[in-house]
């Protein structure tokens, strides 16, 4: 296949994975896990999961042949934690690589994508 062709392909399967990607990262937020599967801390007034409703409205999307992952701005600042808000993280830090879930999303929709076209892996 041409690299116009990879490309095209490669765009389909980032989008196909980062809805994925989304279904598997909202299901972790709303079980009160970031995306190495690590438990988030239990709010501290009544021990309820923590952001159940902001985890909810992270969005995943394709840009070409990135995902990428946007959040509301409370979730901003957990995702390093600070003095005050536990560390509850939505995103892989920099340089840390994908969760296996996500990884496995992104391999599957790649597949799927080069399949449809007749191209073997």
């Amino acid at each position: 296949a041409n690299i116009n062709v990879m490309t095209i392909i490669l765009a389909d399967a980032a989008a196909a994975a980062a809805a994925e990607i989304q279904t598997i990262a909202r299901a972790d937020y709303a079980a009160g896990r970031g995306p190495f599967g690590e438990t988030w801390a239990r709010r501290k007034k009544d021990g309820a999961l923590a952001l159940a409703r902001p985890g909810q409205t992270v969005t995943f999307a394709a840009v070409g042949v990135e995902i990428h992952g946007e959040a509301e701005g409370i979730l901003q600042y957990h995702q390093d934690g600070n003095e005050r808000l536990p560390r509850r993280r939505v995103f892989p830090s920099p340089g840390e690589g994908m969760p296996p879930a996500w990884e496995t999303a992104v391999e599957q929709a790649t597949g799927a994508e080069m399949a449809k076209r007749g191209i073997q892996t």
